[in-house]
């Protein structure tokens, strides 16, 4: 007998054990603790009382971590993981466990949902189907090191800052970016948080930011009047050294947006996976 609940009354060590468990035949091999948990929790804004748990004879064998926000006036939860422990399988546990987050998100509102997954996984992406999901968007994920030397053309100075300036970089970018790379995500990392400008004079040109203790790029823009004048590049080298990294992942580019996609081909990075993102309305 199974009994879906939320994860309010599960400890961090109980979803620890669960998840890595389910993810023990994954894809991509993942391990988390409860430290690398508090932090996903954080910067995804993950809450125990919009996930959900399969309980079986007192043991937690699969899980959705849902993080909640208001996006564009609307309530969304977002899937940072999904997991049954193997032997639990073939009981269709996720679809039970979404029948009671829909319900749960009817009552208050909340119709739109949200998850990635890896491209090639056609196991889940038949699952998520057969829930109601359907593909919005596919993304690269680029993986490497520093940066050849370049010279800008501008007399450019990039310096770290504490406090991101969103309002003023916002219609910089070239695509939305994805959950756990929004600028709510790098404001939640806090001191986990690394953040960089470029600078033409008094005017900023560019940022960067990312998540120092990965390494992962979650936002790398540039002024539209200053693209192509290797300021992301230095923007970059300036990052790696700062951070002290061997290489950086670039978490999630729209492979819709050509700019941003042909930059990392420039520099040499190839795409080391890719990922469907998926929305369901309720």
């Amino acid at each position: 007998m199974f009994t879906i609940q939320t994860l309010e009354n599960s400890t961090l060590a109980e979803i620890a054990g669960c998840f890595n468990a389910a993810f023990a035949d994954y894809l991509v091999p993942i391990h988390v603790d409860e430290a690398k948990l508090t932090t996903k929790f954080r910067q995804e804004n993950i809450l125990p009382e919009w996930s959900a748990g399969v309980i079986h004879k007192g043991q937690l064998v699969g899980f959705i971590l849902n993080g909640y926000r208001v996006v564009d006036g609307r309530g969304v939860l977002y899937n940072g993981g999904t997991g049954v422990i193997p032997e639990y399988r073939g009981q269709k546990l996720t679809g039970k466990m979404y029948a009671f987050l829909k319900e749960r998100g009817e009552a208050a509102g909340i119709r739109h949902f949200v998850l990635e997954f890896i491209k090639g996984n056609d196991r889940a992406r038949k699952v998520y189907e057969n829930i109601g999901f359907s593909v919005s968007r596919e993304f690269n994920l680029y993986k490497g090191g520093r940066p050849e030397e370049a010279v800008s053309q501008t007399t450019i100075t990039i310096q770290q800052i504490k406090q991101a300036n969103w309002a003023a970089w916002d219609n910089w970018r070239e695509m939305v970016p994805c959950w756990s790379g929004a600028n709510e995500s790098v404001d939640a990392l806090g001191d986990e948080a690394f953040v960089a400008v470029a600078m033409a004079g008094t005017e900023t040109i560019g940022y960067i930011a990312l998540n120092r203790p990965t390494a992962r790029l979650l936002q790398l823009a540039v002024a539209p009047a200053f693209r192509r004048q290797k300021v992301a590049t230095r923007l970059l080298q300036f990052a790696f050294d700062a951070i002290n990294a061997d290489q950086m992942l670039v978490l999630n580019v729209d492979a819709g947006t050509e700019s941003l996609n042909a930059f990392f081909h420039a520099i040499g990075w190839p795409v080391a996976l890719q990922q469907f993102e998926m929305v369901m309305q309720g």
